[in-house]
Order: structure tokens, then sequence, then C-alpha cells
């Protein structure tokens, strides 16, 4: 069943998750003495959760780019009506 939002809400929603993913990650030491700033486990732990977090990072990436598709279509299949005529908003 789809959902029904406002283009409004949708573009808000994009650039939420826009926002969301923009990553920076920064490495102190080297080899085994390496440690993931701003965290206390070790690099290799640190890599472990970058990994399984990364399936659920390309997940929100192919949805944002199926939202922004379907506004694209959206606004291609829009009619308004100038002047008596109509036509489509692209």
């Amino acid at each position: 069943m789809a959902t029904k939002i406002s283009i409004t809400r949708t573009l808000a929603t994009v650039k939420s998750m826009s926002n969301g993913l923009m990553l920076i990650s920064l490495t102190r030491g080297t080899d085994e003495f390496a440690q993931e700033a701003g965290f206390n486990d070790s690099v290799g732990a640190v890599s472990d959760a970058i990994k399984e977090n990364y399936h659920g990072l390309q997940d929100i990436i192919r949805v944002r780019e199926d939202i922004l598709a379907k506004v694209i279509l959206s606004n291609a299949s829009t009619l308004i009506t100038v002047a008596g005529k109509e036509y489509t908003t692209q």
C-alpha cells in the first residue's frame, strides 16, 4: 500500500536523509595501536561496526533516490491550466 505525503514533507525528508549521509571518519595512530577518533574501541571493532552498518546505509541511499524519482515523476505529471490551456510543470 502506498503512503501519500505532501511534496513539501517529501523534500524535507530527503533533505534530512541527505544530511544524515555525511560521514567523516578520523584515525589516530597506526597498525594495532590505531584508534578511531571519538571511539574507545580499536580500529578493528570500529571497522566491523562500519561494515555491519554499510548495508543499512545503502538502503537509505536507495530509498532517498526512489523518493527523488517519485517527486520528479509527480512534478512531470502535474497539470496546470493557464488561460484555458493545460500544461505540465516540467
